[in-house]
């Protein structure tokens, strides 16, 4: 086969493998408008291919055959007679487990025979929607010269490709590069630190950016703002999937930018009027656009496009806006199950703590491993002093004699539910966020206040309805406690058994609900008595929030002391060190 004669069977085969991996997606959630749609062009495909394939199926088939043409045509057969009887499962099937690895087999030898070559047609057509719609972006990437030169010629000269390949090396140079993959579609590649990290799969890239334009596209937003383009795949299937949402993209990495200017879809993407992307070296634009964001707009992020961000701090904010994000969004369906079940559950709200909590001073107490050195002086606290404890460290305290005047839980996983089994006749006030796991609240005896979470749709409206304060829940127990008491105007705020990290060893301190000996993880912070202890991934994150929180206090909550009395654990930058035993005799 000559070159050209390869190219084309290459992407006429890339076509159908598309098309049939979007078809088992939608047919296997039994979308079958959307699937038997995609199906109508995999049989235009295949038509049209057929005698080329006829001709070249030998010379791909080679000394080790993928597919003879008799065993070809008799899977087609096949795949009409389960159509036509709507057999859909016998269908997917037979694309699935027949026909698509034999496709995948024939492209990865025509890539293997002429290797990764840049589609002019793509390339010029996305010059052409760059130069319409993001002029300052392209002549970024590209001098005028060869802009004019892609623009004005009907095939590209050695010479405008040559110039082409200079710049690919340069980013190769930096680590930066594409990759064909099993499907045919190219992945970008960069090295970092001895590690390739990977933007797209090796696999079948089309099956994954449809998967994950799905999972966006359930978020039910009209407007779309992403971090990250990687070669843009999952944005063209959400634009194909919804005519209804725009797209806008943030992107800081220079050489990402570049090749997908020879990669990606970005004419079909500029084409539809619904796609915006933005050259961000410095985050500045985008963190602006973030402040902005309402209930019809989403901030998400393409994750494996972290990996090219220059700047560690811009990375480390980022990682944690997509772990709040997608924890939502990853546990949405538990959390509302839990939120309707628990605003059915009689109790009070943030209001009524109001008059319980204002001006008193709050001991908090947290599960971490010091708070075996001093939870004793807690018997010795003053009258008015109020105490609230962790649900992980209610039954430990009670066993103790040590009485909390309340306890509070936020996680919505059933594995909490054991910190109040037993004792829910107990008699300690209860604090539950509105997603808490369902069964706390419908079992645990006493008073009970809910809190509305910012950041849960359902619970803002509920807020919203009823004059109730929003708190934020930062993601742990002890960092709603904490907001709660600054939004609540606390005198004074102690901590105990806060490490925040894993002090002598330990995750937790004995007796609680999560007891256990850490792993070496790696992750080590600023202790608080001088030197380094070691950490988690998530308490690092915890750890950062509770910085945050503390320098973002409003003017009045930074009248409220808070006090750092763990006697251990991490540095936490904005609370006094103090003992237990004298922040309780300070009072």
């Amino acid at each position: 086969m000559e070159i050209e004669e390869i190219l084309s069977l290459s992407k006429t085969i890339r076509n159908m493998i598309s098309h049939i991996s979007r078809a088992i997606y939608f047919n296997k959630k039994q979308q079958f408008f959307y699937g038997n749609k995609k199906l109508a062009m995999f049989w235009k495909n295949i038509s049209d291919i057929m005698p080329k394939l006829s001709e070249y199926l030998p010379e791909i088939n080679g000394e080790e055959p993928i597919l003879d043409l008799e065993s070809l045509l008799a899977v087609m057969q096949e795949l009409q007679s389960a159509q036509e009887a709507k057999d859909y499962i016998m269908l997917m099937d037979l694309f699935e487990l027949q026909l698509l690895p034999a496709l995948v087999s024939m492209e990865e030898r025509l890539v293997l025979a002429v290797g990764l070559l840049i589609d002019e047609d793509v390339l010029k057509k996305n010059v052409t929607w760059c130069s319409r719609e993001n002029p300052q972006l392209l002549y970024s990437l590209l001098s005028e010269e060869l802009v004019e030169e892609i623009q004005g010629e009907e095939k590209l000269s050695d010479t405008c490709m040559e110039k082409l390949l200079q710049l690919t090396d340069k980013c190769i140079s930096r680590g930066v590069a594409v990759e064909p993959t099993s499907g045919g579609h190219p992945t970008l590649v960069f090295q970092k630190d001895g590690h390739a990290f990977y933007m797209h799969t090796n696999g079948n890239i089309i099956s994954e950016a449809v998967q994950l334009a799905d999972e966006w596209l359930a978020q039910g937003k009209e407007e779309y703002t992403f971090y990250g383009l990687g070669l843009g795949y999952a944005y063209q299937e959400m634009l194909s999937m919804d005519q209804n949402v725009s797209i806008r993209v943030f992107e800081t990495n220079h050489d990402f930018l570049f090749y997908a200017l020879l990669f990606a879809p970005l004419g079909n993407l500029y084409q539809t009027g619904r796609f915006e992307l933005i050259y961000d070296p410095t985050g500045n634009k985008m963190k602006k656009e973030a402040l902005v964001l309402n209930a019809e707009k989403g901030f998400y992020i393409f994750y494996p496009a972290l990996a090219g961000i220059k700047k560690p701090v811009l990375k480390d904010q980022l990682e944690a806006w997509f772990m709040d994000e997608s924890s939502v969004r990853t546990h949405f369906r538990r959390l509302d199950g839990n939120f309707k079940k628990n605003v059915r559950v009689k109790a009070k709200n943030i209001n009524d703590l109001r008059p319980l909590f204002e001006g008193k001073e709050i001991v908090i107490v947290a599960a971490g491993p010091s708070l075996d050195k001093n939870m004793e002086k807690l018997k010795e606290r003053k009258e008015g002093i109020v105490i609230l404890a962790a649900g992980t460290v209610l039954k430990k305290m009670l066993n103790a004699g040590i009485r909390p005047d309340y306890a509070i839980v936020t996680d919505g996983y059933m594995t909490v539910y054991p910190q109040i089994q037993g004792i829910e006749d107990c008699g300690v006030p209860l604090i539950f966020l509105s997603t808490v796991y369902s069964k706390i609240p419908q079992t645990y005896q006493g008073d009970k206040y809910l809190l509305c979470q910012n950041g849960f749709g359902p619970a803002e409206e509920l807020a919203e309805r009823n004059g109730w304060q929003l708190v934020e829940s930062g993601g742990s127990v002890m960092t709603t406690a904490f907001d709660l008491c600054l939004r609540l105007k606390a005198k004074r705020i102690i901590f105990t058994g806060l490490d925040l990290a894993y002090t002598d060893s330990q995750k937790h301190a004995k007796g609680t609900a999560n007891v256990g000996q850490n792993v070496d993880t790696g992750i080590y912070v600023e202790a608080a008595y001088g030197g380094k202890v070691q950490t988690a991934n998530n308490l690092k994150i915890y750890l950062e929030w509770f910085e945050k929180r503390l320098q973002n206090r409003s003017e009045e909550e930074k009248r409220i002391p808070v006090i750092d009395a763990t006697e251990g654990g991490a540095k936490k930058r904005g609370m006094e060190l103090m003992t237990l035993e004298k922040a309780l005799t300070d009072f």
